[in-house]
């Protein structure tokens, strides 16, 4: 899925133009991406969280992740 499917799909759902959900993924996105920028955890109720660790290697570097909600893993279980 991307970020042009996700619009599509809020658009359809809250009944609003395309537009204004293209716009309203883009702040999201952007908005999240300046905060895991900063070093900052995200956390979505029902989603998961996204990060910024450190790595163990030398020299260090930021690694990005995402844990799954509980919600997400039943979902996943086969």
């Amino acid at each position: 899925m991307t970020k042009k499917d996700l619009a599509l799909r809020i658009s359809e759902k809250l009944g609003v133009e395309k537009k204004l959900a293209r716009e309203a993924v883009d702040t999201l996105f952007t908005a999240m991406s300046e905060s895991m920028a900063q070093g900052n955890r995200i956390e979505i109720g029902g989603f998961g969280v996204l990060g910024v660790k450190d790595t163990r290697h030398v020299p260090s570097r930021k690694k990005s992740y995402y844990r799954a909600s509980a919600r997400i893993k039943r979902a996943l279980a086969y």
